[in-house]
């Protein structure tokens, strides 16, 4: 559990680190000529920046869950587990339909495809952290099978507080 904890801490740091990055580049390129004739390729450009803004707040909001969900592994608290499995469903739902929906709502024209696209990709950059590791799809099942394992200690087990309690003391003799 302190493992996946540990991943999901660096994971959810690596995350914000990259979301910081993305935001301070955006708003360092934002007055530039690179950025301004991209924009207006296509009707789309008032929508850039609410899209952007909007995908990167959900983002920064997941990065901090998952910080969080992996301090509490690290001290092996479960109880925050059903907040850690619904994390991880959230963001395959959200990366899939963040790329999928571009495709199906935009038009068959090359330029706004890119342009309807270039805000789901820049703010999604720093969940591809996650999806190099395939996290989101393995770490709930060994998180639930851990959590699982801690909270129903083997009956053999030396250190069992089961162990423990059914040690009983002599009677002293009078």
């Amino acid at each position: 559990m302190k493992t996946i904890g540990v991943v999901s801490i660096i994971l959810g740091v690596l995350g914000l680190l990259t979301q910081w990055f993305s935001l301070s580049m955006f708003a360092m390129m934002k007055d530039s000529e690179t950025l301004s004739s991209a924009l207006s390729m296509n009707a789309e450009s008032s929508t850039f920046e609410p899209i952007f803004y909007s995908m990167s707040a959900i983002c920064v909001i997941c990065f901090l869950l998952l910080t969080f969900c992996g301090i509490q592994f690290v001290q092996l608290k479960t109880r925050i587990l059903p907040l850690f499995v619904g994390l991880m469903i959230f963001e395959i739902v959200y990366t899939v339909l963040a790329f999928i929906l571009p495709m199906i709502l935009g038009s068959k024209e090359p330029e706004q495809m890119v342009a309807m696209m270039m805000p789901m990709i820049t703010a999604n950059m720093g969940m591809g952290w996650q999806f190099k590791i395939l996290f989101p799809l393995w770490a709930p099942f060994v998180a639930i099978y851990l959590a699982k394992k801690i909270k129903s200690p083997d009956i053999h087990d030396e250190n069992s507080s089961r162990d423990r309690t059914q040690i009983t003391l002599p009677k002293p003799l009078n």
